[in-house]
């Protein structure tokens, strides 16, 4: 039901008022992050691409390289997005919100500014140094299949941060809920892992392991198992689990009683 609401509340939005706010975000927010770290990722891709060799850039030697990274930039990426727990908890929501600016309006010109911009430049950061040290590179199926799985993972993750944002309303809240998600609960999992071993004498299959850990960083599954049928069920899983999250913190925002 509540997803269904979440579809219900998108009717009758004016998307002039989005668009709006959306470059206002942008520009006092995100833009300047933005550009940094686009601008560090496509140089460091375009350095150990280089170090690597083109000859030897293919989707498995990149598969490390390509997953560091998209944990780092997903993890900055969810520092910038908690930056509206801190609109909401401040009380700053609110003088957006008398002026006529509905509350589904002020979300999805969050969504606009933030996770639309932010793949955006996580496409352009993968994308450019390809182009630069091997264009047919982008060609090759195995590579614009993991360029895809990561993407979604990035749009996963950021979609949680908005839901964390949006239940917090604090961005400290809001960070640590994103950080115990992305980092500790790994941890906790890997500790659970090693006593099962050490205690029980079970030692877990590596396809098992993948598939708990994929429930966090879904391209792990990927990479232990690249078929094809696998990559169409990430693609679901994570476009899909994004778009249930990114409703549900619409249905959320739009239910709070301080705004």
């Amino acid at each position: 039901m509540s997803v269904l609401s979440g579809l219900r509340s998108i009717r009758g939005i004016n998307w002039r008022r989005v668009l709006i706010q959306a470059d206002f975000i942008s520009g006092q927010i995100i833009g300047r992050w933005l550009t940094v770290t686009v601008t560090l990722i496509v140089v460091l891709h375009v350095v150990l691409l280089l170090m690597l060799g083109p000859s030897q850039a293919t989707a498995a030697d990149l598969t490390p390289l390509l997953f560091a990274t998209s944990v780092i930039y997903a993890l900055i990426s969810g520092q910038v997005v908690s930056q509206m727990a801190d609109e909401i908890g401040e009380g700053h929501a609110m003088l957006y919100l008398i002026h006529p600016l509905r509350r589904v309006e002020y979300l999805y010109a969050w969504l606009v500014a933030g996770p639309f911009l932010i793949l955006l430049g996580y496409l352009f950061s993968l994308t450019v140094p390809l182009l630069v040290v091997d264009p047919f590179l982008l060609g090759y199926k195995p590579m614009y299949r993991l360029i895809l799985v990561m993407t979604g993972q990035l749009l996963y993750h950021i979609s949680l941060a908005t839901l964390f944002s949006v239940i917090s309303g604090r961005r400290g809240r809001a960070t640590s809920m994103y950080l115990g998600f992305l980092i500790f609960l790994p941890l906790i999992i890997m500790l659970a892992l090693m006593v099962v071993t050490a205690v029980l004498d079970i030692y877990p299959e590596m396809s098992s392991i993948a598939t708990i850990f994929a429930l966090i960083y879904p391209s792990v599954k990927y990479f232990e198992s690249p078929l094809y049928s696998t990559f169409i069920l990430l693609l679901l899983y994570e476009y899909g689990a994004a778009l249930i999250i990114f409703l549900l913190a619409l249905r959320t925002f739009t239910h709070r009683k301080e705004l």
